[in-house]
């Protein structure tokens, strides 16, 4: 069942498919905005929990990592740390010259639509061990890890 809603979503990205339920925005205004060490503490709350499935696998990857190899903990959170966040130091310095991307937009959001629907494919039919092998096997040269 989940395989059908991740190539419903990809149709959705790709512009194929228009529900008008996921078109429209919602989004949530304050007459009043939350200040003050509670506000704050709100919008922290929500901010962290729509963002705990994106970060939560990798940390808790991470973390178990860290658990079965301890002298090595400080390397992987640093390493995670600094990779999680270059794309936003990047984005803050170039962020004003990023204007030409709204011209390719459409197509970026249509080849990420096929991509997720290509990669559902390949989940779903057990291809990724194909795809893992031909990457290792001819990129990589038979790395598989540490």
């Amino acid at each position: 069942m989940k395989a059908v809603f991740i190539v419903l979503f990809g149709l959705v990205v790709a512009g194929i498919v228009k529900p008008s339920v996921l078109m429209k925005n919602y989004q949530i205004s304050f007459s009043k905005r939350p200040s003050g060490f509670l506000g704050t503490y709100a919008i922290g709350l929500v901010f962290a929990a729509g963002w705990t499935p994106c970060i939560g696998p990798i940390l808790a990857s991470i973390i178990s990592l860290s658990l079965s190899n301890p002298g090595s903990g400080l390397i992987y959170m640093v390493a995670y740390s600094i990779g999680f966040s270059i794309p936003f130091f990047v984005m803050a310095f170039f962020i004003g010259k990023m204007n030409w991307i709204k011209k390719y937009m459409n197509l970026v959001m249509k080849i990420g639509g096929l991509l997720m629907i290509i990669f559902r494919i390949m989940l779903y039919f057990d291809l990724i061990v194909l795809l893992t092998a031909f990457l290792v096997n001819n990129f990589f040269d038979g790395f598989m890890g540490f």
